[in-house]
């Protein structure tokens, strides 16, 4: 979550700023940048997972704040990220 708040992320954008990857662009669309954002509320490559994330908490899940601020939005935030497989090498 610390991670996520911050954009200190195994995703590429952060993962492009300290050396660590060729590129920041999204693996999954070829997006310019695969921030926290593009991740969690765009990319097109994750919107069945996005789907069932908005089935369960609303429009709540639309936005980073709704997502990373409550509660409520924890354990299915971390289902989304585990169903994604994104962070399955870290």
């Amino acid at each position: 979550l610390t991670q996520l708040r911050t954009g200190h992320t195994p995703l590429n954008d952060h993962l492009y700023k300290i050396g660590s990857a060729p590129s920041p662009r999204c693996p999954r669309c070829d997006a310019p940048r695969e921030s926290v954002v593009h991740f969690l509320l765009v990319c097109p490559a994750y919107r069945h997972h996005r789907h069932r994330l908005v089935c369960k908490l609303g429009r709540q899940a639309t936005s980073l704040r709704g997502l990373l601020s409550s509660p409520r939005s924890l354990k299915p935030l971390f289902t989304y990220i585990q169903d994604t497989g994104r962070f399955a090498q870290t």
